[in-house]
C-alpha cells in the first residue's frame, strides 16, 4: 500500500493518448438466449434504458447489475419494474 504525501506533484503519464473505448452490454438466458450491444465510449442511464427496452425476457428474470451509479437511477429501476423483472 503506497502512502501519498501531500505537497509533491505526481505527473502521471499515459503511455496511449488516443485510445478508443469500447463498452458492451450482455444479456444471457438459461435457454441459449444471448444478446449483446457494444458502444464506443461509456454506456449512461439513457443507453441503458435503451439496452433494457430492446430486452424481452418473461416476467421474474434476474438482472444482475454492477455498482456503477446509472444502474440505481429512477429510470432504470422504473424500467425494471414496468417489465416485471423486480
Amino acid at each position: 500500500m503506497a502512502i501519498l504525501k501531500r505537497d509533491i506533484d505526481f505527473n502521471v503519464k499515459r503511455p496511449f493518448k488516443n485510445i478508443i473505448t469500447c463498452s458492451v452490454l450482455t444479456a444471457v438466458s438459461l435457454g441459449d438466449s444471448i444478446f449483446f450491444i457494444k458502444k464506443q465510449g461509456s454506456f449512461d442511464t439513457i443507453s441503458f434504458c435503451e439496452f433494457l427496452k430492446t430486452l424481452t425476457y418473461p416476467n421474474k428474470t434476474v438482472i444482475f447489475m454492477d455498482n456503477v451509479s446509472f444502474h440505481h437511477s429512477r429510470q432504470v429501476k422504473e424500467l425494471i419494474q414496468d417489465k416485471g423483472w423486480d
